[in-house]
């Protein structure tokens, strides 16, 4: 992991989400308060729109972060009935370290939510999984980077990244495939 990386501020995962140069979300200053945030709090809980037609990325329609998941659910107000958990990322192989926990706004389909990691998430996400609601999850993730290209149809249950994405992922979309 890139020490000089793991200084800059984290900034909520998709609260800074950049494809083809537009930026979807917050304004810089929100941006570095959640990302102050977050390098402490451990959780983070980010609820997104699903991809319309023609979208890359979703729309990030909540977010916060916070010691435990279920306090940054209530300080995010995401009543859990309204809550679909989809995807986790975590910063450690085998589910350890901060977490980011996503929802939507509907249940997982085959098109699915995307996403570009923040700059700390991108080079810092290790293993991810999905929630064990069959009705609900996302099993299926493609991702990218730089230096390795696309791996897709990838089971998103992973204890770690294949090799060449761990600490080092630029956008994942995860799908009920």
């Amino acid at each position: 992991m890139r020490s000089a990386t793991k200084l800059r501020m984290f900034a909520a995962m998709t609260a800074a989400l950049t494809l083809g140069g537009g930026a979807l979300g917050l304004a810089p200053a929100a941006l570095a308060a959640t990302g102050q945030t977050a390098a402490a709090e451990k959780h983070c809980v980010i609820v997104l729109a699903p991809l319309e037609e023609g979208e890359k990325v979703s729309e990030v329609l909540k977010e916060s972060c916070a010691p435990t998941k279920a306090q940054a659910m209530r300080q995010a107000d995401v009543a859990p009935a309204a809550w679909y958990e989809l995807f986790m990322m975590a910063e450690h192989a085998d589910w350890g370290g901060a977490y980011t926990w996503i929802g939507g706004s509907a249940k997982c389909d085959g098109d699915g939510y995307g996403i570009t990691p923040t700059s700390w998430w991108r080079d810092n996400v290790s293993s991810t999984s999905h929630s064990r609601n069959e009705d609900t999850y996302c099993d299926k993730m493609n991702i990218r980077n730089d230096n390795h290209g696309w791996r897709n149809g990838l089971n998103s249950h992973a204890s770690g990244l294949p090799s060449g994405f761990n600490d080092d992922v630029d956008y994942i979309q995860f799908y009920n495939g």
